[in-house]
């Protein structure tokens, strides 16, 4: 077999005239597609016509690639469909004529299937929230639903309260420790996006960072007296190739509520929410190693635990999960993958790795629909996550462990 035209915009759907001495094929060039002609004798290569119908280089081409077309039996002409019509192509110039026809159609057509829906009107029901957290006297939840950041009672008939103005697309709220105020990130493409405070008693929100930029999980130390963050260029972000999983480079930053400059922690790839344990010199913050204590005063980071587990279909081997949080108390760990949860307990020396499906510590599965979000609440006695609309609690002395 003889490699006859090696094009760069591919070719395709050859034909062979009468005589054996011309080759039409169609090629790409600049977005659409042409028929060329070559000359099988002196290997001259010109364009016969130009555009015609569009190649399905990119589909699934189980019918060629082109329409058919043919050469007329004296081989001075070729027959080709585009446009709707049927032509006549003049070799020698690339004149096309349009070839008349007239078909009779007799087809029975079936009944009708446009349907006519209205569109709906009034209140909408929120399907989905969002990172939902729990305040510390266990009374309220706080959540994000279609754009807006509300705190509802958990009690039944509670109605939810609207705490982001109207026209702010606001996110991930995080309450502070005496329950009287609230932390959420704002975010849009354009202008990017800043960390709010909205206090309890109707206040309207302040910004609290400036300039905007890509933020999210911001939450309060354990004192009240300042905010951490994740941190991204937003520019980075509105043009990075593809999102996937929960870690992006990112910086963890930190600033006094009171006023005064922000601080970067650490910076690498990481993601999820920052948390403390009884440490409170540390953050803990999930990297892509797994989860870090990070140092409060930024003089470095270190491994405390590694957990893994199987991938999506393009991942090989055994790949980190896709969160963690450790409790308040640094006993117990919970870890998310595949929308799943798990409760492991955590081993005895740091900068272990662990696996979901075999680990050498107690453990146990804790949900088998899923969990979109979750956290500790109750200073770690409860365990928490949310499904679509629904939020969850689970009293850690209520869970049942499989041995190591």
């Amino acid at each position: 077999m003889d490699k006859i035209v090696t094009n760069p915009g591919s070719a395709m759907r050859p034909a062979l005239s009468p005589d054996g001495r011309t080759l039409v094929y169609a090629a790409r060039w600049n977005g659409e597609t042409g028929l060329r002609v070559r000359d099988l004798v002196s290997g001259s290569d010109r364009l016969l016509v130009y555009p015609v119908q569009h190649d399905v280089q990119e589909g699934m081409s189980t019918r060629d690639t082109m329409p058919g077309y043919a050469f007329t039996p004296d081989g001075n002409a070729l027959i080709a469909a585009y446009a709707g019509k049927i032509h006549r192509i003049e070799l020698a110039d690339g004149k096309a004529t349009v070839i008349p026809f007239l078909a009779h159609v007799d087809l029975d057509i079936g009944p009708s299937l446009r349907r006519s829906f209205k569109d709906g009107t009034g209140p909408v029901r929120a399907r989905l929230i969002q990172t939902p957290v729990q305040s510390p006297d266990g009374k309220r939840v706080a959540f994000s639903a279609l754009g807006r950041v509300y705190a509802m009672e958990l009690a039944p008939g509670a109605r939810p309260k609207v705490l982001s103005p109207a026209g702010m697309s606001a996110f991930e709220p995080s309450w502070s420790p005496d329950g009287k105020s609230i932390v959420y990130v704002s975010w849009t493409a354009k202008d990017a996006g800043l960390i709010w405070l909205a206090r309890m008693d109707g206040r309207a929100p302040r910004a609290l960072t400036r300039p905007a930029a890509y933020y999210t999980n911001p939450v309060f130390t354990p004192d009240g007296k300042s905010i951490i963050a994740e941190r991204s260029s937003n520019y980075e972000r509105m043009h990075t190739y593809m999102e996937y999983g929960p870690l992006r480079e990112a910086d963890l930053i930190t600033f006094p509520l009171s006023g005064g400059p922000t601080r970067v922690l650490a910076s690498g790839s990481m993601g999820g929410v920052p948390h403390f344990i009884g440490d409170t010199t540390t953050v803990e913050m999930d990297f892509d190693n797994g989860l870090n204590a990070v140092r409060m005063d930024g003089t470095g980071r270190h491994l405390l635990v590694s957990v893994t587990g199987p991938g999506f279909y393009f991942q090989e081997g055994r790949v980190q999960v896709d969160d963690l949080r450790i409790s308040p108390d640094g006993k117990w760990l919970l870890a998310q993958n595949a929308e799943q949860l798990f409760l492991l307990h955590m081993p005895a020396q740091p900068g272990q790795t662990l696996d979901i499906e075999g680990p050498p510590v107690a453990h146990r599965k804790l949900t088998s629909v899923g969990a979109d979000f979750f956290g500790w609440a109750d200073g770690g006695k409860t365990i928490t996550w949310a499904v679509g609309s629904t939020f969850y609690k689970q009293p850690l002395a209520n869970v049942a462990t499989d041995p190591a």
